[in-house]
């Protein structure tokens, strides 16, 4: 094989490995152009090694536009062809995952505007699983877009979610609590069609059932067993159908949905109340066998844990505390007129002219014209 072939092409590859180092479509193209010169120098260098070809500046020249082409062509080809073969085969590469995270993509919009609470409680949900995944080295890019849609299908039936009430009425407060289990348990059958409609790929689909896994509706069933009697309400019909999750990074979407959801509703805890409140909701999952098929260790759970501890502490640090009256009001500073200024300067003045030391004398004072002020003068005496 062409000795040329080989070394440029082998130096083109190591350079666009190396410098794959940020997310963007931008960056494909920066790597085209270091490919395009890692081509160019690999020519150059079989050319002055191979010493059975004697260099020929001419014919090297002619090569030297084909090799920087080849790098920039390959550049638009990668970044023209990924949208398609996304799509054909379903990929999820860190592009789309990127884009998917834009706050303007029109899914997202769409829960904002119909489902603000919810919209807010996804993102805390995505910062704080973000903050897990990297805990354990997972991939962080695909728990945040999890995170963001993992809730979407809220939006179908918004009022039905205490984060969107608003303090209204809950219609809970006067439903059975099987037709209670019946309106939650649509928010994932909803969010499902609204991820293939949208055409959301298959691994962010996975994250609507799987943050919720096979876990119980305790709420509705407790209020069941206090309806109907323990010994006629079938645990297993206030669960969620799953499936389980299968990945580490569903399973941490789903310790940070639940784990969002009760610091957030803990009025004013302290750091060690939080960390407690922690775990317990991770040992309730790990006991309940929802991270069996998902290959999250224990080690790993606690090292999650952290992460989502750091980040609550990160967000509800101590404040300062502003001055306030009894009125709780913010104290206004006094008006004060021109006039009043005026005359608090004269009255500086005069009390600077009073406090000069009587001990001063004129040639304490450098002369700086016409008028300033003179040493006194003492008259020659005459020398005999």
């Amino acid at each position: 094989m062409d000795l040329h072939f080989i070394a440029a092409h082998l130096l083109a590859t190591i350079l666009a490995v190396l410098s794959y180092s940020s997310v963007g479509r931008s960056a494909v193209f920066k790597t085209g152009v270091l490919v395009a010169f890692g081509l160019i120098a690999g020519d150059l260098a079989a050319s002055l090694v191979d010493h059975s070809i004697s260099f020929d500046l001419a014919t090297f020249g002619k090569r030297l536009p084909l090799d920087f082409a080849g790098g920039i062509v390959s550049s638009i080809v990668a970044v023209g062809s990924l949208p398609f073969l996304e799509n054909l085969y379903g990929l999820i590469t860190p592009f789309r995952l990127a884009e998917l995270t834009d706050a303007n993509q029109p899914l997202l919009r769409r829960l904002e505007e119909n489902a603000p609470g919810t919209y807010q409680h996804s993102l805390a949900v995505a910062n704080m699983a973000e903050a897990g995944a990297k805990a354990i080295y997972a991939d962080a890019n695909m728990v945040r877009a999890g995170a963001l849609y993992h809730d979407i299908g809220k939006m179908v039936r918004p009022k039905y979610f205490i984060e969107n009430q608003l303090g209204a009425t809950n219609p809970h407060d006067n439903m059975a609590p099987e037709d209670s289990r019946a309106r939650v348990l649509a928010h994932v059958t909803d969010g499902i069609a609204l991820a293939q409609k949208y055409s959301l790929p298959k691994a962010i689909q996975d994250f609507i059932p799987m943050h919720q896994g096979t876990t119980l509706m305790a709420y509705f069933y407790h209020k069941a067993c206090t309806k109907y009697g323990a010994d006629k309400v079938d645990p297993n019909f206030y669960r969620y159908p799953g499936p389980k999750p299968n990945t580490k990074e569903t399973a941490i979407v789903m310790l940070a949905d639940v784990s969002e959801a009760v610091t957030h509703s803990m009025r004013d805890p302290s750091q060690e109340e939080v960390e407690a409140a922690l775990e317990k909701v991770f040992q309730n999952r790990w006991d309940d066998g929802q991270f069996s098929d998902s290959g999250l260790s224990y080690e790993e759970l606690q090292k999650v844990k952290a992460g989502f501890a750091r980040v609550w502490r990160t967000l509800h640090h101590e404040r300062l505390k502003y001055p306030s009256t009894t009125t709780g009001k913010m104290p206004i500073a006094p008006t004060v007129t021109k006039a009043e200024i005026i005359e608090e300067n004269k009255e500086e003045k005069r009390e600077d002219t009073e406090e000069i030391d009587p001990c001063l004398t004129a040639t304490s004072f450098e002369p700086t014209g016409a008028n300033s002020l003179q040493p006194e003068q003492k008259p020659e005496q005459k020398i005999e």
